[in-house]
Parts: structure tokens; sequence; C-alpha cells
């Protein structure tokens, strides 16, 4: 039985100052706009981590290999030096998965199990690029929306026009992927109890907590979304997760000074 070939890595082709001479045609977006251009202006926050690696390649004229986080993926990245050119290929090989904080967590364990094989990698992308800020997006809690008895979205607010009204006549747990087994609790304990039910949670890669006020079996949902995870770099990974954990802990969440760090695993 013949035995297909392996299908091609991306890559792309570098010039000595690191401008875009050709890129493969599984290569994905930005880097056919990059042609004739430094690839590093297509990722201006992160391509500063790259460089070094591409430099000991030109320097030692050998195959170097390394393991790179950004923008909440990993991958396994090759530099191969030629006489007048440097060929970097790389290979997806872990993600960050915020939906929820299960797989929050297990897609953080995954990523640091891929980061472990270069620790000095992790170490280097830590000490450099810890960052103190962390993108954090409230939502006033004058934004609402309504469900009926079946949980189907009847109503929402100005402030929540443009991402909820497509979903407007459908269950908000076909809308949204495991969110009944997140919030689904929550409504029937304020239906039951006719009384308002406020708890925090984290869904969709955020913070957040939620007010529901009940009235008869329709429901009135004020969600506020408290802290972000910013997947950009390690550094902003960890801080957000930690600013993630305070809020979750904290009864007020009236956004807390950063904690000290800690680790990716903190999360509970």
């Amino acid at each position: 039985m013949a035995v297909g070939k392996a299908p091609e890595l991306p890559h792309v082709v570098l010039d000595a100052e690191d401008r875009v001479l050709d890129v493969s045609p599984s290569a994905p977006a930005p880097f056919p706009s990059l042609l004739g251009k430094r690839v590093h202006d297509g990722f201006p926050e992160t391509g500063a981590l790259y460089a070094p690696y591409y430099e000991r390649a030109r320097r030692t004229g050998e195959v170097v290999e390394f393991t790179q986080y950004s923008d909440g993926h990993v991958t396994l990245m090759k530099a191969v030096p030629t006489r007048r050119v440097l060929i970097v290929s790389w290979e997806l090989i872990g993600f960050i998965d915020v939906m929820t904080i299960e797989s929050l967590r297990d897609s953080i364990d995954a990523v640091l199990d891929a980061l472990s094989k270069n620790e000095e990698v992790l170490h280097r992308e830590r000490a450099r690029f810890i960052k103190r800020n962390c993108r954090r997006r409230l939502t006033g809690t004058s934004d609402f929306y309504v469900v009926d008895a079946g949980d189907r979205l009847v109503q929402v607010s100005d402030g929540l026009r443009e991402t909820m009204t497509p979903f407007l006549g459908n269950s908000l747990w076909e809308c949204f992927p495991r969110a009944d087994e997140i919030f689904g609790g929550h409504f029937d304990e304020a239906r039951e109890s006719e009384c308002e039910v406020e708890f925090k949670t984290f869904y969709a890669g955020a913070a957040m907590r939620l007010r529901v006020v009940p009235a008869g079996e329709s429901l009135t949902v004020y969600p506020e979304r408290l802290v972000e995870v910013n997947v950009r770099t390690l550094g902003t990974l960890t801080e957000s997760l930690q600013r993630i954990e305070a809020a979750l802990a904290d009864p007020t969440s009236e956004q807390p000074d950063p904690p000290a760090r800690a680790s990716l695993r903190a999360l509970p």
C-alpha cells in the first residue's frame, strides 16, 4: 500500500533583515500580506520573542529548534539557515481553551507540558515578558437580557444588542455551548425561590458576575464581565489568571489590586 506524503508544514523564507521573501501556501494570515516586509511587523507585541533564535541560527549556521508560546498557542519552531536566507517552519502543538474553568485548566496543563520540553524558553519568556497589565472590560450592570420559561432569549438591552440580538427567540443553551451546566442551576434557583440570585463564575474567557431577577417564570439577567483571560504571552496569561482567581474569590470584585504572582495552576 502506498504511503501518502506528509503534509508540508507552513513556513516562510527570510532575508538577513528578517524580511519575508517567500511564503508557503499553507501559511495562514497575516503571512501572505507580509511579503517584502519584516516578519516581526505582523506581530508587534510578540515578534521579538523569535528574533534571538533566528540570530542564533544565522550566527552558528546550525538548525535551531525551539518551543514558543504566543497569543494562546504553543508552536514547535524550526529555523534552518542557508547561505543567504533563513527558512522558518512551525507546527502547532497546543492552545489555550478559555470556554470554561475546566477547559482552561486542562489546556494550561497541556501547554505547560509542551513548554516543559524546553524550560530555557519558558524561563526566558517569563523573565522578559511578565506584564502588569491585563485587559479588563467592565460591562455595566445596566446591561441585561431576558429569558422566558423555556430559557429562550426574548429581550436584550442596547448594550448587548450587537452580540445577542442574533439569538433572539432561541434557547440560550443552544446559542452558548456549555452555558447550561454553568448557569442553569442558578436560573432554577431564582425561579424556585422567587428571589434574586447573584453569583460569580467563569465562562468564555472571563470571570463574570451575574444577577438573576425572577418575574414569574421569566428571568432578567444582568451580566458583568470582571476580568478577561489575556493569552498574548505567558506573562499576560499568568497576570490575568491571577486577577481572575482574585475576582472569583473576592466577595465584592471591585477591581482588586493585582495579587502577588503565583502559579499558572492557581485557579481552583
